[in-house]
């Protein structure tokens, strides 16, 4: 089955490269799996085993997205061409419940929300609802009409192009409103009441979060413009009111995250970051007169609590917390818990060392837990907790062994290399880590080539403990021609504090290079790799292909050639929310634009670049479009530098169709080989 355009939209926000039904949602206590598939939504019962397809019209053509069940599990919710959709699941009975004025939508997350934030739903169902058989949704009302339009092209030979709302740093975003229904599905009356967050709150720029507290009210996660400012708003639909209860400030950005879990005695654990700059949990308590002051910090220390796709999950009878963390290394992620109420503040850890762990979900009484973990040993597992009624201490219940299934397809085709962690300071004393590929039959006393596999940019770590590393097709490919591969974390990367990570306020691209070079010399320099330092290769995908770009141009004496996947060449050209929240707005860090600009330093590239230079794109790209390739090819050719160009018509910010992947990763390595000789 073909993707609609929303679905295809929604993998590129997602990053996620799975083909046919990718997600389902369960309701427990009434034994249902809802699967969203394209325009149909499929609806099982686990107990009668009966498979149904939810009626929808003939000539409806659009997906059916972000499908959720009521919390009773009688109706189910989704989006359909910009509006919110009810469907009675006995009656067989389908609502529309809003219809969105020009230019709006209703329940969707708008794509700076999707891509830069994480929020991939724009509506939520009241958790205490039926009340009186009446059910509650709060969303969010989005107007984008403010909010530039571009145009992608088309795959196809009609030259037709697809119409985006997409907001450059500096320009205008979409405006939230929030909208709370009241609808009853047995005489269909809806009742409707806005809330004007503009004006109730008109510092803010985003919405990041929202969502209900036990207790019936709807919270909302505030952002300013800078985000360098956000608030925690409570909003009482029964009386209308508007509150803040929590405020947090940053010299440098605030990384948003799932950071608020409401308790059922009104009280509240929070995930904060900007206080000691690490993210750590913070107990906060409710007063009589509904204030908030903090009670506690839970976590501590130099390490993070991790908030990257992870959640937190509470016991509340036992108060306890359970959450991932990097408590005993910042290359493995671990679960941790931890009696949110207790003074002693002890941290018990329920995963084993030298494993990197991810994807824990717990069941309804926190006495079992599911997780995936793997290594860079070969070693992937996914493994069933369980806490003994007897002294709460957690076991291994059963271990499937899933190697197989993730290292099958390299088996076939060539050897598997294991990748070495290495560890280094720069010129700065800054702990760095990075790891490397050898070619198969290394010989110490022969000197090879390097490629430098480069992202560089903030929220990102690529080295762990992890069988990813090993699994990484691209980069095994690579070795298996007869490059050394490296792989660096510099400054900027995730999981090392917020000081770690906010070296990169208003000047990207002016010292990330610095590092990797750093890198890759103190692996010559200790002879832990032999490699020949005139056969120096970069290679980057989005940032990475950015700061590929600034290897050749700030650095040509140092790198034989470069090759730049969907590159970001001139930051006034890419999304204000990424952009903004590291640079700043442009009209307030003219210098750091300037200076942090592929653009500017196209004059000092070597004259060579024909031979030196490779870009590839997908013309479709929605995210980092093809005006920054065309942008730098202007400029390469005012200052009379050759380049080699491979672009993909059908193709967006990521290259997913096989014959494209194949295409691309050939174009790479003829131009390496060739370029950059394995054999000099």
């Amino acid at each position: 089955r073909k993707l609609t355009i929303e679905e295809e939209l929604l993998r590129e926000r997602q990053r996620s490269r799975t083909n046919g039904i990718s997600s389902y949602i369960t309701h427990e206590s009434t034994h249902q799996i809802l699967l969203p598939s394209g325009c149909s939504l499929l609806l099982y019962n686990t107990i009668t085993k009966e498979l149904i397809v939810l009626p929808t019209p003939i000539d409806d053509v659009h997906a059916k997205m972000d499908a959720k069940f009521s919390p009773d599990g009688c109706l189910v919710s989704y989006i359909s061409d910009r509006d919110i959709y009810f469907h009675d699941i006995k009656k067989g009975l389908t609502h529309r419940i809003t219809t969105s004025p020009d230019n709006c939508t209703s329940g969707v997350a708008e794509f700076i929300m999707q891509e830069e934030f994480d929020r991939f739903t724009g509506y939520w169902w009241d958790p205490s609802c039926p009340v009186d058989q009446t059910y509650r949704v709060a969303y969010l009302e989005v107007d984008e009409s403010k909010v530039p339009h571009i145009n992608i092209p088309n795959s196809g030979c009609k030259m037709k192009v697809d119409q985006f709302r997409y907001p450059r740093a500096g320009e205008p975003n979409a405006k939230s409103t929030l909208c709370v229904i009241d609808f009853e599905p047995s005489t269909g009356k809806l009742q409707r009441k806005k809330y004007d967050l503009c004006t109730l709150h008109s510092w803010h720029e985003y919405v990041s979060r929202c969502g209900w507290t036990p207790d019936g009210y709807i919270y909302l996660n505030l952002l300013e413009r800078s985000q360098q400012r956000s608030a925690i708003v409570l909003i009482n639909p029964k009386h209308d009111s508007s509150r803040t209860i929590l405020e947090e400030k940053s010299e440098s950005w605030i990384n948003v995250k799932d950071s608020n879990y409401f308790l059922r005695n009104g009280n509240l654990i929070h995930l904060n970051e900007t206080l000691t700059g690490f993210n750590h949990l913070y107990m906060y308590v409710v007063d009589a007169k509904g204030q908030f002051a903090l009670k506690k910090q839970i976590t501590s220390g130099d390490w993070q609590v991790d908030f990257n796709n992870c959640k937190i999950y509470l016991d509340e009878p036992m108060s306890i917390v359970y959450f991932m963390g990097t408590k005993d290394t910042f290359l493995e992620r671990h679960v941790y818990y931890t009696n949110y109420e207790s003074d002693s503040n002890v941290i018990e850890r329920i995963t084993d060392l030298n494993y990197d762990h991810d994807q824990i979900t717990f069941n309804g009484t926190r006495t079992r837990m599911i997780c995936n973990r793997s290594n860079l040993s070969g070693v992937v597992e996914c493994i069933v907790y369980e806490k003994s009624l007897l002294d709460n201490k957690w076991s291994k219940l059963h271990v499937l062994d899933c190697t197989c299934h993730y290292s099958g397809y390299m088996c076939r085709n060539f050897p598997i290399i294991v990748p070495k962690i290495f560890r280094f300071y720069n010129s700065s004393q800054d702990l760095l880590c990075g790891c490397y590929y050898l070619p198969e039959k290394y010989d110490p006393n022969k000197s090879y080539p390097a490629l430098l596999y480069i992202y560089g940019g903030p929220a990102v770590q690529l080295v762990t403990n992890n069988y990813s590393l090993r699994s990484n097709g691209r980069l095994q490919f690579f070795a298996s021609l007869g490059y050394v591969v490296i792989m660096i974390d510099g400054r900027g990367s995730s999981r090392r504090g917020l000081a770690f990570e906010s070296i990169l306020k208003n000047s990207m691209g002016q010292f990330e290079v610095i590092d990797h070079i750093e890198g890759i010399d103190f692996l010559i320099r200790n002879n832990i790799v032999n490699i020949d330092k005139s056969r120096v290769a970069a290679f980057g995908w989005s940032y990475g292909g950015y700061l590929a770009l600034m290897c050749l141009a700030q650095f040509g004496h140092y790198f034989r050639a470069v090759v730049a996947g969907a590159p970001v060449t001139c930051w006034e050209l890419y999304d204000s929310g990424y952009t903004e929240r590291y640079m700043g707005m442009p009209d307030h860090n003219a210098s750091g634009y300037k200076l942090g600009s592929v653009l500017h330093y196209v004059p000092q590239l070597p004259d060579d670049c024909e031979d030196r230079l490779l870009l590839l794109c997908g013309m479709m790209d929605e995210n980092v479009h093809f005006a920054h390739t065309t942008a730098l090819i202007d400029e390469l050719i005012e200052c009379g530098k050759g380049y080699t160009l491979a672009m993909y018509p059908s193709e967006r910010h990521s290259i997913r169709s096989y014959a494209a992947v194949s295409h691309y990763l050939t174009k790479v390595a003829r131009f390496l080989l060739k370029n950059v000789p394995v054999n000099k």
